[in-house]
């Protein structure tokens, strides 16, 4: 069963195997009620996975949502749960989306250089630098894994 719900809201007698959030968690307010309450829903062994923006990700999506995560900031949400952060992004994805996303959409108001035909390979090879420079990482994955 796949349900698509604001965790606020939500409310069920049911527990689930997998909650999943996608860049949400930045614009609820209450982020660490949101925690608890996916966490609540959660079945033994089950799991949770948030992706949330890092500090960088202010440079490439300005103001977007209420927050970017650090490290400490993650640590003081999960800290009664097994969790495991992934980085996503590094140095050279970083400067690829600042030149061909972030300025050409707010100072030039085109997105065009992403429709290029090549942009997909740059992505690519990209992300095999990043692993030599992963620093300025724009995102996390957070898994949390549900005591059995």
């Amino acid at each position: 069963i796949l349900i698509e719900s604001k965790m606020e809201d939500f409310e069920s007698d049911k527990k689930f195997d997998l909650v999943f959030s996608s860049c949400a968690l930045e614009h609820i307010k209450n982020d660490a009620l949101v925690i608890s309450k996916c966490d609540y829903f959660l079945k033994p062994g089950g799991s949770q996975i948030h992706v949330l923006p890092s500090f960088w990700s202010l440079f490439l999506y300005l103001w977007h949502g209420y927050r970017q995560y650090s490290p400490k900031h993650i640590k003081s949400l999960f800290y009664q749960q097994h969790y495991t952060v992934y980085r996503l992004g590094g140095f050279f994805s970083f400067f690829l989306h600042l030149f061909f996303i972030t300025i050409p959409v707010i100072f030039f108001r085109t997105n065009k250089l992403i429709d290029l035909s090549w942009y997909p390979k740059l992505i690519e090879i990209c992300n095999r630098f990043d692993k030599v420079l992963p620093i300025l990482s724009y995102f996390y994955v957070v898994v949390v894994k549900k005591d059995v």
